[in-house]
């Protein structure tokens, strides 16, 4: 298999034009950024292959400015991929359900603090007073088996070709021939996260909405085609990253079918809302006034108002 710069315009291309086509249909920025996002990172990677190292010149790119400065935008980009994730699988489910609209606030204003976390190393380490420096590069006898970090490949057997301590993008010598990323790491502290928390964010949010079982199968299956797969696909480390990227277009394409095949699209505005309450909470219900969207309702306080998509509710019911 071969992954070419070509492939990735194509993509890209796909990848804004059904940005666009979708926010024709529906007018949902949220939807339409979701989807669009991910052109960007193939966008992204079109300039990459024209500043990628390769073995043939021994790697000597990597100590090129522009090379080492778009590794560090693909790793901004993944930063913030949780979050426009999350606006991508809110979108249709919060067009006329309130009770998703507080769910898709609360995760895209925690998906955001997590992105600017990742992205203040240097001021957490001037107001801790911690030392936030970054991980030796991995070797032989200590190898590296994380995404994108750079060292000796634990799989791959292979050390990247980067100047320690400075990011940068080259082709690794497997049958897949993607870009890579080697990107010098943060310590891991207490202040400090994880790249897990990537994991984290992008697939537990949704594995846990029980009420939404397309939520929870979206996750997995973005899970078994996107790190699942690409790690199947090469030994290395730093490719698997840039392989799942590749494919995230065909994932969110497939995404923007199954809204139509399922009528996400379509989805009713709920009644009632109801939450039976947990650890000897009293139940609550919230019933929705009026009829469809096109009639007006009263308010709680008895005056009258259009109802524009809006989900005017009386007082909490105890039942």
């Amino acid at each position: 298999m071969c992954f070419t710069m070509g492939m990735s315009a194509c993509l890209a291309t796909i990848s804004f034009a059904s940005a666009y086509y979708e926010y024709r249909c529906f007018r949902s920025y949220q939807y339409s950024l979701g989807i669009a996002y991910w052109g960007v990172m193939e966008s992204l990677q079109v300039a990459q292959h024209f500043y990628a190292a390769g073995p043939e010149d021994n790697y000597a790119m990597c100590e090129n400015r522009v090379n080492q400065k778009l590794a560090q935008l693909g790793n901004v980009h993944l930063i913030f991929q949780p979050l426009f994730f999350s606006l991508l699988n809110m979108s249709m489910f919060r067009r006329h359900d309130i009770e998703m609209r507080i769910i898709g606030d609360f995760l895209f204003r925690l998906c955001l603090v997590v992105a600017l976390w990742f992205a203040s190393h240097s001021w957490i380490s001037i107001l801790m007073g911690v030392d936030q420096g970054l991980l030796p590069p991995a070797t032989k006898e200590c190898p590296n088996y994380q995404w994108m970090m750079e060292g000796y490949d634990g799989y791959l057997q292979k050390t990247t070709p980067n100047i320690p301590g400075r990011p940068c993008v080259f082709y690794t010598p497997t049958e897949t021939g993607h870009l890579a990323w080697a990107i010098p790491i943060f310590k891991q502290t207490y202040f400090f996260p994880s790249p897990a928390v990537h994991f984290l964010l992008f697939f537990f949010p949704y594995l846990v909405m029980f009420k939404y079982p397309f939520l929870q199968f979206t996750a997995f299956c973005f899970w078994v085609t996107g790190p699942y797969l690409s790690k199947n696909l090469t030994p290395s480390v730093n490719e698997q990253p840039a392989i799942w990227c590749f494919y995230s277009v065909i994932q969110v394409g497939l995404y923007a079918f199954s809204v139509r095949w399922f009528g996400l699209h379509k989805t009713p505005i709920p009644a009632r809302i109801h939450h039976s309450g947990a650890y000897g909470e009293e139940p609550l219900t919230y019933v929705r006034q009026g009829g469809n969207n096109s009639k007006s309702s009263s308010s709680s306080n008895g005056n009258n108002q259009q109802n524009n998509g809006t989900l005017p509710l009386e007082e909490p019911k105890h039942v």
